[in-house]
């Protein structure tokens, strides 16, 4: 499996993955800090309600995706470059988009 929370909840609202630091922030923003510089690489905004999923596993650390799951469900598929949402899934698609990449 791939590094990320899922479920019911968010106990700990920072994710570490490689060197990088995520931080869900109070307006469901995810900020994505550099260990290596201590810069803010990209913040991720727009989730439609409190992000309850961060998952960057060997998929998507291959095709530079983050993959990020809301309480809604929503999963929104985001480019770590660019910062630019490149894909938002709901219901069975996004529930089959999970499974089919290991997150």
């Amino acid at each position: 499996k791939g590094k990320g929370r899922g479920g019911g909840g968010v106990d700990d609202e920072n994710e570490q993955v490689g060197d990088l630091v995520m931080a869900v922030t109070a307006d469901n923003a995810i900020h994505i800090v550099s260990l290596s510089n201590l810069d803010t690489m990209q913040v991720l905004e727009g989730h439609d309600s409190r992000v309850v999923g961060i998952y960057r596993n060997r998929w998507a650390i291959q095709t530079d995706f983050i993959v990020t799951q809301t309480v809604s469900g929503t999963v929104y598929i985001w480019s770590l470059t660019t910062g630019h949402l490149d894909r938002l899934l709901s219901f069975k698609e996004a529930a089959d988009f999970l499974v089919s990449r290991g997150l």
